[in-house]
Formats: structure tokens, sequence, C-alpha cells
């Protein structure tokens, strides 16, 4: 899987969330989708409910921080088979052109249906997961003072 196949769903993972567009958000996930804060229980966003409030708490977080751009750098990509992807990148959340929080690592599964590269898992922070539910970042300073 080509590296920029992974920025297509970055970016349109990001246009989503900035812009508030789930109908794009719900194009780049695939149900069940696990969520695994680092060192803590996964979760599972197992219907389009789920996904929506997951979402719009997101959203509103970033709303409520200016956020701009959430840009994904790509560090590894592993072929698990089956036509499933891992995505290793370092993620910056951006208002305008400064850093909100420090970069840190997450992973992405990835994998086609219909033609389309869809993300059906993805392993982060426990603080940055924390910070997209509403938290402030539990167990550390995720944002920048």
């Amino acid at each position: 899987m080509p590296v920029s196949g992974f920025s297509s769903i970055g970016d349109r993972l990001t246009e989503a969330l900035v812009s508030g567009d789930f109908e794009l958000y719900q194009q780049v996930m695939e149900l069940p989708l696990t969520i695994i804060p680092v060192g803590e229980a996964p979760y599972v966003l197992s219907d389009e409910a789920s996904l929506r409030r997951d979402f719009d708490l997101y959203h509103n977080v970033l709303k409520l921080h200016g956020v701009t751009d959430i840009f994904r750098e790509v560090r590894g990509v592993s072929d698990e088979g089956g036509g499933v992807h891992r995505i290793l990148c370092r993620v910056h959340i951006m208002a305008r052109a400064n850093r909100i929080a420090d970069p840190f690592l997450s992973e992405m599964r990835i994998r086609s249906r219909d033609g389309q590269w869809r993300i059906l898992e993805i392993r982060s922070l426990a603080a940055h997961i924390d910070w997209t539910l509403g938290g402030n970042g539990s167990g550390q300073d995720f944002l920048k003072r």
C-alpha cells in the first residue's frame, strides 16, 4: 500500500474532523472500529450512533482549541496480510502555524473495501484519546501551555 494512499485517508479524516463533516468521517471509518488508548482498555465503536458520539466529541474539542490542521507524518507501513496494513505515524495537531500539543506516535490499521481505504483500528496515547473525548489529557500534560 503506497504511503500516498494513507495520506489521502489522513487528509480526509482531518477535513472531516475540522469541518464537522460526519458523512466524510463515516467514509473513512469501518465499523466496528476499535480504539486503543495505549496502556488502557480498548473500546469498540460498533454502530453509527456510537461513531457519531465519538466524532461530535472530537470535533467539538478541535473547535474549542482552534485546531486548523492535523498532520500525520508516516513513519512506517507494514503489511499484516489479508489486505490489512498498519500505519505508524507521528501526529502534529496545529492551530494555524502553532502546535497545540507535542507531536506523538499513533497507529492505524486500514484495509480497502469497495476500492476505498478505511480505518479499522486506532491506537494512540491515552492522554490524546481522553482529550478527544472532552477530557484534559488525563495522566499527562497533553496540551502545550
